[in-house]
């Protein structure tokens, strides 16, 4: 009953599925709210909060990117975090996310299949990684820290 209840209370930012689009994939999370208990570190605005929040949270993102499958990409990530090679972007309402990292009880963790169900779109930081085979596309809202995978779009085979 303990563990139902924290996790009843860790999904507490999860509605149910509620957009036309969502009812297409009835596994699909609608994300409402950013921030609070189950954020990542706390929320950032700037390029050196980004790299600050990146250095501290090392060992966390890696273990996130371990438990999507992408300790491949770690470095590139964490690289590309801490450089500060992002640019600033909006995340629209209705738009989907492959997972997004979170705290539950202290511990990184990933939540899989979202979808932005937010009134208006929210402020984050996006960076690509590629592969030979892939380009990941990341976001990490400002509210939250809670990387997020935007996309893995796989590149045309070369002719």
């Amino acid at each position: 009953m303990l563990a139902v209840l924290a996790v009843t209370i860790g999904l507490s930012i999860f509605g149910p599925v509620a957009s036309a689009q969502a009812q297409n994939n009835p596994d699909e999370r609608v994300i409402r709210a950013l921030g609070g208990s189950t954020r990542f570190a706390p929320a950032i605005r700037t390029v050196p909060a980004l790299q600050r929040m990146t250095n501290a949270n090392r060992e966390g993102i890696t273990k996130v990117l371990a438990d999507a499958g992408l300790q491949a990409i770690t470095a590139q990530v964490l690289d590309a975090m801490s450089s500060g090679a992002v640019t600033q972007t909006t995340v629209a309402p209705g738009t989907h996310l492959e997972w997004m990292a979170l705290r539950r009880q202290g511990n990184p963790e990933i939540v899989r299949n979202l979808r932005w169900g937010g009134r208006a779109p929210f402020n984050a930081f996006r960076f690509s990684v590629e592969t030979t085979t892939t380009t990941y596309n990341f976001v990490v809202p400002y509210d939250c820290s809670n990387l997020s995978l935007l996309s893995a779009d796989a590149k045309a085979a070369p002719p």
